[in-house]
């Protein structure tokens, strides 16, 4: 292991850690304060963003309380793991090669995150009756021969 390898290692360690004690911290405030930051777009348009409920479903991780992380938002069991291995990755490229460009894989799956958490922040938006005849006509469609 030559000296810049060795010293991109202990910065990327050093910031990594650093962003999981801020995330720690915050979770902990959550917990004890019973609420997290306020979401801007609920505040102001009324609508739920693809983040809405984050901040309570990482206080469910924090208990490993699957279930209810789910309930309060989707996304934190999905999107977020497949975003945490796309970045452990690009880490470990960095770290090797001391170059921060992403493979074309890595990118596509990003856009595909990006779309999915677009989607989800609609779909959460509609109503009842909306997403059950979006599911009704996804269903007939499944089952249509050709």
């Amino acid at each position: 292991m030559d000296l810049s390898v060795r010293a991109r290692c202990i910065t990327e360690t050093k910031r990594i850690l650093c962003m999981f004690c801020l995330v720690a911290v915050y979770v902990a405030f959550c917990r004890i304060a019973g609420f997290g930051i306020p979401c801007p777009v609920h505040s102001l348009l009324h609508f739920d963003c693809p983040g809405c409920g984050m901040s309570r479903a990482l206080v469910a991780l924090s208990r490993f309380d699957f279930a209810a992380a789910y309930g309060f938002n989707a996304l934190s069991l999905t999107v977020i793991p497949v975003l945490g291995i796309v970045l452990t990755i690009e880490e470990i490229r960095y770290i090797k090669s001391g170059e921060r460009k992403m493979a074309k894989g890595e990118i596509v799956v990003l856009c595909v995150l990006a779309l999915i958490t677009l989607l989800y922040g609609i779909l959460r938006n509609l109503p009842v009756s909306a997403v059950q005849n979006i599911k009704e006509v996804l269903m007939r469609i499944s089952h249509f021969d050709l």
